[in-house]
């Protein structure tokens, strides 16, 4: 027996209806899965973005509070710099004041004894040439401590970098004495 045509075609009209069917399903749903998904997306970059912002904000405020931190370093230092450079000033006034100090007590100390013998006769001597010789001057090869070889003294003090005290003390003696030292002539 054969079968109808009409009835085969009613089938192949359900299957192909069917395939429609699930084919338009799949495609609505696809749909909605990227549509789900782009919004998904959307949300995640405007939550990024709203990060980001805030991050800046904060970036911003903590450059404005360091350059705060700096303007007040800055005028430290500058207070620093004017102290230091009147520290300097006092500090170099006062040294004149006690090189002038001494040089006042000294000559106190000659007038009242006409000399001073405190160094050795024979390193007074020894230095005495020394001096002369080294051109601070003719100065006898007495012993004493007088005026003029106190002067010859403080002057090969300051040439030589020396404290200034117009005394015949170690480190004086040294570099007049001591062979192996080199003394600049006075010019």
């Amino acid at each position: 027996m054969k079968r109808p045509q009409s009835f085969a075609t009613p089938l192949s009209h359900i299957a192909i209806a069917a395939a429609l069917t699930l084919t338009a399903a799949l495609g609505w749903g696809l749909l909605l899965l990227k549509m789900r998904s782009a919004a998904e997306f959307e949300e995640h970059l405007r939550a990024q973005v709203s990060s980001l912002h805030q991050t800046q904000l904060e970036l911003l405020s903590e450059r404005a509070q360091m350059q705060a931190e700096i303007a007040v370093l800055r005028k430290d230092r500058e207070t620093l710099t004017k102290t230091r450079d009147q520290m300097q000033a006092e500090l170099a006034r006062v040294r004149s004041e006690r090189d002038e100090m001494v040089k006042s007590l000294n000559a106190a100390r000659v007038e009242q004894t006409g000399a001073d013998r405190s160094a050795t006769s024979g390193a007074v001597v020894a230095a005495q040439k020394a001096l002369s010789d080294l051109g601070y001057g003719p100065l006898q090869g007495d012993g004493i401590l007088g005026p003029s070889t106190r002067q010859a003294i403080e002057d090969f003090q300051h040439d030589q970098g020396l404290t200034v005290t117009s005394e015949l003390d170690p480190p004086t003696l040294r570099r007049l004495i001591a062979p192996d030292q080199q003394t600049a002539r006075r010019e």
